[in-house]
């Protein structure tokens, strides 16, 4: 006798999902702290991609979206391409970056390539907007100058006793601190932070007085050249004590306190932000 099986649709061959394909992710533009790349996927393995885009590191040789310093989400377009904008970049560093692709159910990754971000058109020690670079940020872009030591001049803290209040000691706090100092009235030239406030060099007029953060980093970091140059004494900061006297900081020394009278004449640095 001869059997004949007929096979409905459960008896047909389940087709498998072969794993999405990306090419060689290409960097077209590099600058300080961003770049653009673009990528492209080659097959979605038969799968509905939920999301494509590039991640990156400047640690991980091998960056995925746990471990990266950072990644973008974005969607193919109807030929596979995608551009990618990477922001937030440190100057002059090296990054790995690669593609991704994703499903609702797994991630797959292109292949790894690198590049380095251009270096700051801003290295310390540059004398440019009215000062001397000492200090950048991550991005390359801005930072904080130091006036000249020709524009250094000795001056008191404040011409009355006052409690101000609210100042801080933190770098990155000197130009808050010196706009809170003039509003409160002590605003004439003859002081440390209205002659910083006052001040205009090279064009530029946002001078501020110093946190005593910002003057104890010049003075860690500061040239042996700049030793020489500025004045070995008691710089006035913007960090008020109490009603009667302000942080300073003693630049080519040291001293056993680190408070003075306000009403004393001290020396004046003024530094501002770019």
């Amino acid at each position: 006798m001869l059997l004949i099986v007929i096979c409905a649709g459960s008896c047909t061959k389940n087709s498998v999902d072969t794993p999405a394909q990306l090419a060689d992710v290409r960097v077209t533009a590099v600058s300080v702290n961003t770049a653009v790349v673009e990528n492209k996927v080659i097959t979605n393995g038969g799968s509905v991609l939920t999301a494509v885009g590039t991640c990156w590191s400047a640690t991980e040789s091998t960056p995925t979206l746990e471990n990266s310093n950072g990644h973008t989400t974005n969607q193919a377009g109807s030929d596979g391409h995608f551009t990618d904008s990477l922001r937030g970049l440190t100057y002059n560093t090296k990054y790995y970056l690669r593609a991704y692709a994703r499903n609702a159910t797994s991630t797959i990754y292109g292949v790894v390539d690198s590049f380095y971000t251009l270096d700051t058109p801003f290295p310390l020690g540059l004398s440019t907007e009215g000062g001397t670079v000492i200090w950048v940020d991550s991005t390359g872009m801005h930072g904080l100058i130091v006036a000249g030591p020709q524009n250094v001049v000795s001056l008191p803290w404040a011409v009355n006793a006052v409690l101000l209040g609210g100042t801080s000691r933190d770098f990155g706090s000197g130009a808050a601190n010196t706009v809170a100092i003039v509003a409160a009235g002590n605003n004439s030239p003859q002081t440390a932070a209205g002659y910083c406030h006052d001040l205009v060099l090279n064009g530029h007029d946002d001078w501020f007085l110093p946190s005593s953060g910002e003057l104890q980093y010049f003075k860690d970091n500061m040239t042996f050249d700049q030793w020489l140059s500025y004045v070995m004494d008691m710089y006035w900061s913007s960090s008020e004590t109490s009603y009667a006297e302000a942080y300073f900081v003693v630049i080519g020394g040291g001293a056993s306190f680190d408070s003075y009278d306000k009403l004393v004449g001290k020396q004046v640095l003024p530094m501002r932000r770019f």
